[in-house]
């Protein structure tokens, strides 16, 4: 952690009882330019030139439209599944109320004395206003996580974006990357924001931060090469992918802690609903 930059390298002690260094970001325009310039500040075998290749290219994405790989098939896949969530799963519920007058006798009360023995159907509306949801998800895809469900996880993720902003939601989304050096005896971890509170969704933004692997092997890596627990490591590895970091979260954050997926893009998505409550069957 430097003055000039507060948000990165920042010491987080009594983690899994190592050193552990994260860096917090709130776009990603500020990850990539962070990642770029901690990269190009290295010298000698210690810089990843393809790594910083990478970083480069997904750059020029995120300052642009954001456009990256088969960017109409996976939104058309995205929305088909909120379609059908929205179809069986997310229709108003009209829960009966008992009161004095309504549209449905109820025998039972009626025969007993009660004076409500009326039955009413008003639409019960889930609270939104207030709320924001907010979740993080790690993109650290280890060596059993196939490129086919990395990308289905982040089809998911949009999904599940775009089913709480047609419910009338405020959103946040944020993506989780570290790493575990055993030679150096500690971790490090990116926190970057995808969406704020207050932005507009942008399936394109989303697609690319969650499916385009550049973000790992590109921005990731550069950013891991300019702390302390990594830059040296260079002979040894990567290091091993950690789950989200979950220090400093809110508490209500919804957590999705590694890139595996759980059934196809519909389930997943089904399962990820459930965890905000909105499906509670």
């Amino acid at each position: 952690m430097s003055e000039k930059y507060p948000n990165e390298d920042v010491r987080v002690d009594g983690i899994n009882g190592r050193r552990t260094y994260l860096s917090t970001f709130y776009s990603l325009r500020e990850f990539a330019e962070s990642s770029i310039r901690r990269a190009s500040q290295l010298s000698g075998s210690v810089v990843d030139r393809r790594a910083l290749q990478r970083a480069r290219e997904i750059a020029a994405l995120i300052n642009g439209d954001g456009s990256t790989m088969r960017l109409d098939e996976v939104v058309e896949a995205a929305e088909s599944a909120v379609t059908l969530i929205e179809a069986e799963y997310l229709q108003d519920a009209f829960l009966p109320v008992h009161d004095v007058t309504g549209s449905d006798v109820d025998v039972a009360r009626y025969l007993s004395g009660e004076p409500e023995n009326m039955v009413e159907y008003p639409v019960h509306e889930i609270p939104k206003q207030g709320r924001v949801l907010a979740m993080i998800a790690s993109t650290d895809a280890m060596a059993c996580v196939g490129s086919d469900a990395f990308r289905d996880r982040g089809i998911t993720l949009t999904a599940f974006a775009i089913a709480l902003e047609r419910l009338g939601y405020t959103t946040e989304f944020w993506v989780d990357m570290g790493a575990h050096f055993s030679s150096r005896g500690g971790s490090y971890h990116s926190h970057i924001r995808v969406k704020g509170p207050n932005d507009v969704l942008d399936p394109a933004m989303l697609m690319l931060a969650y499916c385009d692997e550049r973000m790992l092997h590109g921005l990731e890596f550069c950013a891991e090469d300019g702390n302390r627990v990594s830059r040296s490591n260079q002979g040894g590895g990567r290091g091993a992918s950690e789950r989200v970091l979950e220090y400093g979260l809110p508490d209500d954050m919804i957590v999705i802690p590694d890139a595996m997926m759980e059934g196809d893009v519909k389930s997943q998505l089904v399962a990820y609903l459930r965890q905000t409550g909105l499906i509670t069957d």
